[in-house]
């Protein structure tokens, strides 16, 4: 979530810059609210972006289920025989199930990098195609500032244009797959 947090901060950053101007111009500023959260949640770059890291995270987690059997397995394998095993053997059966362990450890710590990589690589393009058109939005429509939602206190429903912006991401989104 840090690429969205990310994207309210150059929105509130974008807001605080263009302040001044306004304040100078002699007409009302024209301001419009966007609520990021539901334009990345309802979006279609925002919904296929959850969807494929939904079924990496679905597949990481398969990978580790997997992985958690095999040493649960093994461990009621050692469990059974321990009786039975010489002091080698069992030493060695130790030894390996230990090894086991730490191969899983290193697994799922691979898997949470790889995950946080894909995560902001996806992100990353979404982020990118939400700003745009943000930007495109808010210049064809004469905009003199669009500001996060999370970055005021109060704005009426008339200045929100979320649901423009959602459509408006949602053609450019098609036109690019």
């Amino acid at each position: 979530m840090t690429v969205f947090r990310n994207v309210v901060r150059m929105i509130v950053l974008l807001g605080w810059a263009i302040a001044p101007a306004l304040a100078a111009s002699a007409e009302s500023p024209k301001v419009a609210v966007v609520i990021t959260a539901k334009l990345l949640a309802q979006s279609e770059a925002g919904k296929q972006a959850a969807a494929k890291l939904q079924d990496k995270k679905k597949s990481a987690q398969e990978r580790l289920d997997a992985k958690a059997k095999e040493i649960k397995d093994l461990q009621e394998e050692l469990s059974k025989r321990a009786l039975v095993l010489s002091e080698d053997q069992r030493v060695k059966a130790r030894e390996d199930f230990d090894r086991q362990q730490r191969d899983a450890q290193r697994m799922k710590e691979d898997l949470e990098r790889e995950l946080q990589k894909l995560e902001s690589e996806v992100l990353g393009g979404v982020n990118r195609l939400l700003s745009q058109v943000i930007i495109d939005y808010g210049k064809q429509n004469q905009y003199d500032a669009i500001i996060d939602a999370t970055a005021t206190l109060y704005f009426s429903d008339a200045t929100d244009v979320t649901d423009e912006l959602i459509k408006a991401a949602d053609a450019v989104y098609k036109k690019r797959e």
